[in-house]
């Protein structure tokens, strides 16, 4: 994770979810040696996804519990011989629109991905999500829809408004620990 991103990671998902949780120093440092190997997209999916959970609803997140979901979620590196990927920013997701059985799921999400190929074929991401929604259905219950034309930050503060964050109070209230530890993983 970048610099921004673990800012990022701090105001806009993990104080949010779990505001009542302060940090020290120590944590602080924990988290950020832990984290800094992984991919943004997958620890704010692992977290969301932790948060969803019994453990996940106490007043602190768990670590090791992150990590692991993460490791499911993290990119796998390419080899050295072969290009990076281009930053390619989704604009179609799938989201659970309603579940009955556990409400905790509805606006959970996750980004349409298709082969680079096929990328610019709007008409085939559409369709691959829904396909998708399908397996989820299948998989985690509920009702599933694709999202269009939006991006990962729009989806994020979806999520969190869903759950009664107020997200701009959240920014106006920052407090040190972020900027620590953003400036523990940049290495400053």
């Amino acid at each position: 994770m970048t610099h921004e991103e673990v800012k990022t990671y701090f105001k806009e998902i993990v104080s949010q979810l779990w505001p009542k949780w302060e940090l020290n120093n120590a944590q602080i440092l924990e988290w950020a040696k832990s984290l800094k190997g992984f991919d943004y997209s997958a620890i704010r999916r692992a977290t969301q996804e932790h948060y969803t959970t019994k453990e996940g609803q106490y007043g602190k997140p768990k670590l090791p519990e992150i990590i692991e979901r993460a490791k499911v979620y993290q990119p796998r590196s390419k080899p050295a011989d072969k290009p990076a990927e281009d930053d390619y920013e989704p604009d179609v997701f799938i989201q659970c629109d309603e579940h009955e059985t556990k409400p905790s799921y509805v606006c959970w999400y996750q980004a349409v991905y298709v082969e680079k190929r096929h990328r610019d074929e709007h008409d085939y991401v559409v369709q691959a999500g829904v396909e998708l929604c399908k397996r989820f259905e299948a998989c985690y219950g509920g009702q599933w829809i694709v999202v269009q034309h939006t991006s990962q930050s729009e989806m994020d503060k979806q999520f969190l408004e869903h759950r009664g964050i107020d997200i701009s109070k959240l920014l106006r209230n920052i407090k040190d620990p972020v900027e620590y530890c953003s400036s523990i993983l940049a290495g400053t």
